[in-house]
């Protein structure tokens, strides 16, 4: 909309629709993204993260992954040089950056989860373990992950290191459990197919 536009528009609830008419009476310009310091950057993607939560607690996924994902690209165009080792951007410590950035992609792996899209789920749970690697609920979700797409190897491996730092875990321990049944019946029928194999070798 421009200034001084007036704009109506009409929304369905329930049986009945709703009339309104808005008009754009003050606008402010705050610069261009790759103008701002990365303090506002990161202020404004905490402020997503944060409305991203809420959607997320109210089971609106869909709504929950968009803000999760404008704060991550908003934290993506903070300018950082991949040789320097200061421990500052602009006034924010990297470290700040570096632990927003891993839970954010936690997060937003979280909303696919929940969604069972396991395919969107491992990669962004390979990108919290960049930062984290012993992060309990990206091993745990991507255990699971690996588990469904039937890669049984890389499943076992996950979720053997969420029980190795979290012993007690039930929900670890059932899908555990799930993957090593799995892996003895493909290694069973593995045997059976190379014993054959040897059987008919000798046949021959």
């Amino acid at each position: 909309m421009l200034l001084n536009e007036i704009a109506q528009f009409t929304i369905a609830i329930g049986l009945e629709d709703i009339t309104a008419v808005i008009e754009l009476v003050e606008f402010s310009f705050s610069g261009f993204i790759y103008q701002w310091s990365a303090r506002k950057k990161m202020d404004l993607a905490i402020r997503h993260k944060e409305k991203g939560a809420r959607h997320f607690n109210d089971r609106n996924h869909a709504e929950a992954a968009y803000r999760f994902t404008k704060a991550i690209k908003i934290l993506c165009s903070i300018p950082i040089a991949v040789e320097s080792k200061a421990e500052l951007v602009d006034d924010v410590p990297r470290t700040d950056l570096r632990a927003l950035t891993s839970k954010l992609y936690n997060n937003l792996s979280s909303c696919y989860f929940r969604e069972n899209v396991y395919d969107l789920v491992s990669p962004l749970c390979q990108k919290v373990l960049e930062f984290e690697p012993n992060n309990v609920k990206a091993l745990y979700k991507l255990g699971v992950a690996y588990k469904m797409d039937r890669d049984f190897d890389r499943a076992l491996d996950a979720l053997s290191k969420v029980i190795k730092i979290e012993p007690q875990n039930k929900a670890c321990e059932h899908h555990l459990a799930e993957v090593r049944d799995e892996l003895k019946k493909a290694n069973a029928k593995m045997d059976d197919i190379m014993r054959k194999m040897f059987v008919g070798s000798i046949n021959k």
